[in-house]
């Protein structure tokens, strides 16, 4: 697994809360990199981090991203579903810090 909380950038109080939401997150480095790779420069809204997380890594079959990460889609999908409001937005976090890292 993956420590994704590792990515999460910042000093100061939401960055901490951010990264112990994050520990934990049951996530391969595939897996986060996929995660990463399926919603490079998607927003998300309330609504959507409540029932679409997982969206646009179920929907990325077309796109070759299982193949490319070698993941399970509907799988990564579920687990992404299931974290709770804010560890959802603590790997939202460590996205934007993998970005940031990766100078994308």
């Amino acid at each position: 697994m993956i420590e994704v909380a590792n990515y999460i950038d910042g000093e100061g109080r939401l960055p901490d809360v951010l990264r112990q939401a994050a520990i934990g997150i049951p996530l391969s480095e595939a897996e986060f990199h996929c995660f990463c790779d399926a919603n490079n420069g998607t927003a998300f809204d309330t609504p959507t981090l409540e029932a679409g997380f997982g969206l646009n890594v179920a929907d990325s079959e077309p796109d070759g991203l299982a193949e490319k990460w070698d993941v399970n889609l509907p799988a990564l999908a579920g687990k992404l579903d299931a974290l709770s409001t804010l560890q959802k937005c603590a790997l939202l976090a460590a996205r934007d810090g993998f970005f940031r890292r990766a100078g994308a």
